[in-house]
């Protein structure tokens, strides 16, 4: 996997990895990488995914540097190439690392989970000494690969006719094999050879040991200590996980709903990876940030010829997530007519290129997410009730920050061993860390923590944590939030600089527009008919 490093002269400060297709460097915490200076700007670069490569793009008014020299617009990269942005030197690097595991398998791989919208039952395999020294003795096959013998074994027989690394149990979704290492195997009385399945009820001999393959079940409530990349103690947190570790094992969509921020992508490439589909292609696409008259070409492709531009043909993100998973990010900025083509390819599975007649068809596993109420938009007109049917076969809501203010503590110490393992933090930086409300949930915390590296030393202080909120009208940095009245005088004054245009406030700001129309929600500022700023309390 591809990594962005980034080095302050000749130091390595840390290293971003490149999972999702685009990435926003700059000033604002609502880039994907934030980086402190005079000579950043708010939104300074973005790379976008081509192939194996990334194309650069400058959106700076201090100018980007490739190899010394200043990047004219846009430039594919071939990977090794440096990259300058105010004090900092960024590079790709391709090379493929063995990343340390930071969750456990899969509970998919060796139970079988029956999920209903009331419970959980997992139905575990476990061997019984029914005849030996340990009669009675029961064993929990709870990993992949289960070794019995003596000594160190992960079941260990005191019986001394079992040798050490004697066989060896494989659980796949709750079915039971064994295998014979350094001792003899007897199934139902026969010498065990390969690789055999064993089930319930059936003995296995190892020595003077009887084992009998068990199966027990429980219903429990839906509960993980992490999902790939996601961790948290939250119990509300937790339990969204178990839920989306049980549905990886099913094929119907997802939709995950959540603030931007809360890690839906990552929720989602974790479904990916814990699903059958994970040898696979993940492809993630962001529907809002793709014009109306390209969004049937980037889903469904394009014939050469098909329009002005298109000199050769081209492979949709359904061609792309073939026998893969395909992620939909921020659904609901998709257009009325965009969602119709959308849906009408998910009833019928058939796929036709632009300008082409073939019909193609397609195996993709779609998991969709957005930060805006469906619900509401339907009821408005703007989002299409069948198409959320049609999505929403199994939903998860990713709960914000602010919520679940017991995880900061472990999501700071997480990604800080992420950035810079060598690097700790104080107390007092952490107790700021615990006082904020983070409207920008994780992605702003994972941002605050790279400032911090970058401006500490070997120990983060409380005066290395800073943050970003609404001051004059821009984004300024400080060390708090401002009050509500000024929060609403703000964006009241903007709405009415910009003529009402909220679209136009979220750009002066350097928030997302959903962003800002929450917080308008939330703050109680309106514009009424008569294109008046109102602000009820």
């Amino acid at each position: 996997m591809a990594v962005l490093q980034f080095y302050k002269h000749s130091e390595l400060l840390f290293e971003h990895p490149l999972r999702s297709s685009s990435l926003t460097i700059g000033r604002s915490d609502r880039c994907d990488v934030a980086l402190p200076g005079e000579l950043i700007s708010r939104t300074h670069l973005v790379l976008h995914r081509r192939g194996a490569n990334w194309v650069l793009r400058d959106c700076s008014k201090h100018g980007v540097l490739v190899d010394g020299n200043p990047l004219e617009e846009k430039k594919l990269l071939q990977g090794g190439e440096w990259i300058s942005v105010g004090a900092y030197r960024l590079r790709i690097s391709k090379e493929i690392r063995q990343l340390e595991e930071t969750h456990e398998e899969p509970t998919s791989a060796v139970d079988i989970i029956v999920a209903s919208s009331e419970e959980i039952v997992s139905i575990k395999a476990l061997i019984k000494v029914i005849e030996g020294t340990d009669k009675g003795e029961a064993f929990e096959l709870s990993a992949k690969k289960n070794t019995v013998g003596r000594g160190e074994d992960a079941i260990a027989l005191s019986d001394p006719s079992v040798v050490s690394n004697h066989a060896q149990f494989i659980v796949s979704r709750g079915r039971v094999m064994v295998s014979a290492l350094n001792g003899p195997v007897f199934l139902d009385g026969l010498s065990v050879h390969d690789l055999t399945p064993v089930f319930p009820g059936e003995c296995v001999r190892l020595g003077d040991t009887v084992l009998e393959v068990q199966q027990k079940q429980r219903s429990e409530q839906a509960s993980s200590l992490g999902f790939g990349r996601l961790v948290s103690e939250d119990p509300l947190m937790r339990n969204v996980f178990g839920k989306l570790r049980c549905f990886a094992a099913h094929e119907a969509p997802i939709l995950i709903m959540g603030e931007s921020g809360t890690g839906k992508e990552l929720a989602a490439h974790a479904v990916h990876e814990c699903s059958k589909r994970n040898k696979g292609p993940y492809i993630a696409i962001n529907c809002g940030a793709i014009p109306e008259n390209l969004i049937e070409s980037e889903l469904f492709g394009h014939e050469k010829g098909a329009f002005t531009g298109a000199e050769r043909r081209h492979d949709g993100v359904f061609h792309q997530a073939n026998g893969g998973t395909l992620f939909l990010d921020e659904l609901g900025e998709l257009s009325l007519s965009s969602q119709s083509r959308l849906l009408r390819v998910l009833e019928s599975g058939e796929v036709r290129r632009v300008g082409g007649r073939r019909i193609e068809h397609t195996d993709v596993r779609i998991v969709a997410a957005s930060n805006r109420n469906l619900a509401k938009m339907i009821k408005e007109g703007s989002f299409r009730q069948d198409l959320l049917f049609r999505l929403s076969v199994l939903c998860v809501i990713l709960p914000p920050l602010r919520e679940r203010s017991s995880d900061i503590s472990l999501l700071a110490h997480t990604l800080l061993k992420q950035m810079s393992p060598k690097k700790s933090m104080s107390k007092g930086a952490l107790n700021k860390l615990k006082a904020h409300t983070w409207p920008g949930n994780v992605r702003e915390l994972r941002n605050v923590l790279h400032r911090a590296v970058v401006l500490s030393r070997d120990v983060i202080q409380e005066q290395d944590v800073s943050f970003f909120s609404l001051e004059h009208g821009r984004l300024a940095e400080t060390p708090c939030l401002p009050s509500v009245e000024e929060e609403q005088r703000i964006i009241k004054d903007l709405l009415l600089r910009c003529g009402h245009n909220i679209s136009a406030v979220a750009r002066e700001l350097g928030i997302p527009r959903s962003t800002l129309v929450y917080r308008m929600k939330k703050l109680g500022v309106f514009i009424s008919e008569e294109e008046s700023v109102t602000v009820v309390d």
